[in-house]
Parts: structure tokens; sequence; C-alpha cells
């Protein structure tokens, strides 16, 4: 069984032998069956699914790789096998919410560069390799349901380092 760790994603943006501009008939025989697939008949863009693990294609080509339910305190979303791979969720372990502070003490204790950006209350973390991670300003846990909009609320973070980690990303221009 081929094992694809998040960390050599993460440096590279490389999952495991799959990689950005590669045919979708490649993809799938590298990967296996995915467990979804859907299509967006405005844009084109064909996304497989691998778990949480969205793929990407535009005209047949893998255009950018994602999961960006990482926040789901119930269930490890970085957690994924099937009978050809699994992934190795490197620090994404268990069942805890990942927040800005843990990540960034992650990246440091292996001595991987980022650069940050703040946009909309949302933190980026850009590696070299053009992966990203993303953190939000807000929690799942302790969410209330608000009738009249028919949505969930949940409780502001206000500080920082407690933002919690979403998703990580690789979407580069081509």
């Amino acid at each position: 069984m081929l094992i694809i760790s998040l960390k050599i994603f993460a440096q590279t943006g490389k999952f495991g032998f799959v990689e950005i501009e590669m045919h979708k008939s490649r993809v799938l025989e590298l990967l296996g069956k995915p467990n979804e697939e859907s299509i967006n008949l405005e844009t084109g863009v064909d996304i497989l699914l691998y778990g949480s693990y969205e793929f990407f294609f535009f005209d047949k080509y893998l255009i950018g790789i994602q999961n960006e339910s990482l926040q789901y305190y119930k269930q490890n979303l970085a957690q994924f096998s099937n009978s050809i791979f699994r992934i190795d969720t490197w620090f994404m372990n268990g069942r805890k919410e990942r927040t800005y502070k843990d990540v960034v003490s992650f990246l440091e204790k292996e001595k991987i560069t980022y650069e940050e950006q703040i946009k909309h209350n949302i933190i980026f973390l850009y590696l070299p390799s053009g992966v990203s991670f993303d953190f939000h300003n807000h929690s799942h846990y302790g969410g209330t349901w608000n009738e009249s909009t028919r949505r969930y609320t949940y409780p502001i973070i206000p500080k920082k380092e407690d933002y919690v980690l979403v998703g990580i990303r690789y979407h580069p221009p081509l």
C-alpha cells in the first residue's frame, strides 16, 4: 500500500506520485476509484473526492488539490485510506482542531519556512512549494442554530494564535 505523506505534500505540492497538470486518467490509475465525482457545468471543473481530499480537473488535467474539511472535530478528516493508498496525516492526527499556534510550531520544528497573509479574518500560511494552510476565526465547537437564517452561527475566536486550521491547499497558477 502506498503511503502519501501530508508533510511531503506541503513541502513539494506532490500528492504521492500525483502532480499538477497530470491527466485525470493517470490520477485515477494511481489513486483508484474516488468516493465521489462531480462536475460543475458552469465552469467545466471536474472534482474527484477521496474522503475529504478534492482533486480539481479542467479539460481532464489536474489544476488543484485540497482538503478544506480539517476543522471538524467529530472525526479526523485528514485521514483517508482505500485499497491503494493511505494518508500519513503528519501532525493532524487525532480528533483535535489544530490552531494557528499549533501549525506554526510544527512548521518551525520541521524548519519549514512560510509567509503569512491575512485576508478577511482568514490567515494564510504560504509555503515555498505553493501549498497553503488557512485558518478561520471561528470554531465548529458550540455552534447555535438560527431558525430565521436557517444557519448555524459559531463563536468568534478573538486571538490570532487560536484561529482554527480549516484547509490545506495547492492551487498553483498554470
